[in-house]
């Protein structure tokens, strides 16, 4: 028979928890982050709905619909709030962006260094308000387009446009709030519920979440 000194024994429980716990904390942050990654569209979606419910908005989710026979064009969020509507779409980013909102990419840092250049969203937002402006008669001037990003992706774009806007998930409320507050007259009920048909009326997405 073997016997074991008290020593030996904690060795052999001891390094196997070690050796587990060691591999939880390794794997842990690679796991969560591809879960966010993977359903950032539905925890952008959870940020929204609490802000049209709190604010009593309207929201159309998953909006899709056709610029020609081939092509569709889908905004992940619509909001209707008393003075703009809000065309949101939701872009998970590995790293950070940096850069200018006019040029055609913007510069994207990832974690450990490497730089890549990006499409801007800017531009493919601002062809969307205006494709959403002639496929519904509403005009762009009612509309703020807003490129919602994930809340570890640092943001540094020289942008002076009032009208298109990139933020971390964990700004919308505010940046609305802002954005609100500006010195225009709300759109009246009339107005507001002929915006919402229009929409409406082209969305093609027949399984969207609204309110």
């Amino acid at each position: 028979m073997i016997y074991l000194t008290s020593m030996q024994i904690a060795f052999i429980v001891v390094v196997p928890v070690v050796v587990i716990v060691g591999l939880f904390l390794l794997i842990r942050f690679p796991l969560a982050h591809f879960y966010q990654r993977v359903n950032f569209n539905n925890y952008v979606y959870h940020r929204v709905y609490r802000i049209v419910l709190n604010n009593d908005y309207y929201l159309i989710n998953n909006y899709v619909f056709s610029i020609d026979e081939v092509h569709q064009v889908r905004v992940d969020h619509i909001i209707f709030a008393e003075k703009y509507i809000y065309i949101c779409v939701d872009r998970y980013i590995e790293g950070n962006l940096m850069g200018n909102d006019t040029n055609a990419s913007l510069i994207q840092l990832s974690r450990n260094g490497d730089k890549n250049y990006v499409d801007n969203p800017f531009l493919s937002l601002s062809q969307t308000l205006r494709q959403l402006s002639s496929a519904t008669g509403l005009p762009t001037e009612m509309m703020i387009g807003l490129i919602i990003v994930n809340d570890d992706c640092q943001v540094k774009i020289d942008s002076k446009s009032s009208q298109l806007f990139l933020l971390n998930r964990k700004q919308l409320a505010r940046l609305i709030k802002t954005i609100e507050s500006r010195d225009i007259q709300k759109i009246n009920a009339a107005e507001l519920d002929k915006a919402v048909k229009a929409l409406h009326e082209r969305n093609e997405n027949k399984q969207t979440k609204g309110r």
